[in-house]
């Protein structure tokens, strides 16, 4: 709520197969290459750039952004990514040895 007060414009969008967006029973979708393109469409669609997208990644968000940025880095002004290691074998492990049995 305060980007908008602080002049930052910003867009939030719901993938394929998240909560709003349509949900296919099609198992060929969920390849991380094609969200990667499914974030280059939004980009296009938008009309944003290297001169105007920083792209924020959370949590599995922050693993799309930092493939997105490997494969488009010219379009990329920032890159922000919170909540999220780079290695899903690293955050398995996490997950495994500190999250699991603190629930």
């Amino acid at each position: 709520s305060y980007l908008p007060r602080a002049g930052v414009e910003y867009y939030y969008y719901d993938q394929l197969g998240s909560a709003y967006s349509d949900q296919p029973d099609e198992p060929d979708l969920w390849e991380l290459p094609r969200f990667v393109d499914e974030v280059e469409q939004v980009r296009q669609a938008l009309g944003l750039g290297a001169d105007n997208l920083y792209l924020y990644g959370q949590s599995w968000g922050g693993i799309l952004a930092i493939e997105y940025a490997l494969k488009y880095p010219q379009h990329l002004a920032g890159l922000i990514i919170s909540n999220m290691m780079a290695s899903i074998p690293a955050y398995n492990d996490y997950a495994n040895t500190v999250l699991m049995p603190a629930s």
